[in-house]
């Protein structure tokens, strides 16, 4: 599963990611979510040749998973949503925009970064969502790194929680279309960035 489901983007449907109040608890930081320093130098291609243009802005921070871990029985209390490292190109659109401008996402639990920080493609079994969804509106397509197409590898080169820490990703994968014939695209590159203030999450 990605973070979006499949062709629900323009209305975009985040209420899976996180609960607003929940998530400015419990992430790193506090505030609007205005750009961290850094940049982003991944590329997106789609398998036409065609580019996707990514913004410029990027912003990173700890935070709730978008999802909680399966209960072990019916009565069982939800086991809390697991710390995850957020990486966002782009602003993520509000709840009741009926378009959304080109975005990307990454987001990781901070427990399999400190294991391995080396992500293979598909990323199936250690979270339940996509490492990596990116949005293209001017297709508009969807692109996701646990498509069983999706191949690669994401590296998370550098990275912490506390504010100011330098966040560093590298990407070298194709990434599966999650639409119906919706082509593959290939993701290469490097994006560097600092923690700074959490991105509120539409519900």
């Amino acid at each position: 599963l990605s973070l979006v489901a499949p062709g629900k983007v323009p209305a975009v449907r985040f209420g899976v990611l996180a609960a607003a109040l929940v998530f400015l608890a419990s992430a790193c930081g506090g505030g609007d979510g205005a750009a961290d320093k850094g940049g982003s130098a991944i590329r997106v291609t789609s398998e036409d040749g065609s580019q996707v243009k990514l913004p410029d802005e990027v912003h990173a921070w700890c935070g709730p998973g978008p999802f909680a871990p399966q209960a072990e029985h019916e009565k069982a209390p939800t086991p809390p949503k697991p710390r995850e490292l957020w990486v966002v190109g782009g602003r993520l659109p509000a709840e009741d925009a009926e378009e959304a401008d080109t975005f990307w996402v990454f987001s990781w639990p901070t427990k399999a970064i400190e294991r391995s920080p080396r992500i293979e493609l598909p990323d199936e079994g250690e979270a339940l969502h996509a490492a990596l969804f990116v949005y293209d509106s001017e297709t508009p397509n969807e692109f996701s790194s646990s498509e069983e197409d999706a191949k690669g590898v994401i590296q998370v080169e550098n990275w912490g929680c506390e504010k100011g820490d330098t966040v560093r990703i590298s990407v070298d994968a194709t990434l599966d279309g999650e639409l119906f014939e919706t082509p593959t695209a290939t993701a290469e590159g490097e994006v560097e960035t600092v923690i700074g203030d959490p991105m509120p999450i539409p519900d």
